[in-house]
């Protein structure tokens, strides 16, 4: 990994993150900590960006080969569920509640 790479590995998310924790958008966390929306104050707008920086947090928890191992093996299961017949292994959860259900309150103050 060169040291330009290393500066911007934690900047993004990676393809199948997702598969490896609960996630919400900034937005959705932002009103279930304040039960409102974000407006232009700069408490906001630090709360906004510690969120931000706690969703990635916990994507970048994982090592690259691990998120990729998980999504080679979700391509395999879905093949294998597919060539069973069956249509939906996992079922649909729905919507988060407008909570704070995930410990993102506690993970922006650890920040």
């Amino acid at each position: 990994m060169t040291q330009s790479d290393s500066k911007q590995r934690y900047l993004n998310a990676r393809d199948s993150d997702h598969l490896m924790v609960p996630f919400q958008c900034d937005l959705c966390h932002f009103r279930n900590l304040t039960q409102r929306n974000p407006g232009r104050s700069d408490t906001d707008i630090r709360l906004v960006v510690s969120i931000r920086r706690a969703n990635l947090d916990s994507f970048w928890a994982r090592e690259p080969g691990t998120v990729g191992a998980t999504r080679r093996e979700g391509v395999k299961v879905g093949k294998l569920v597919e060539s069973r017949g069956l249509t939906n292994l996992f079922p649909v959860t729905g919507e988060f509640p407008v909570e704070d259900t995930m410990g993102m309150g506690i993970a922006v103050y650890m920040l």
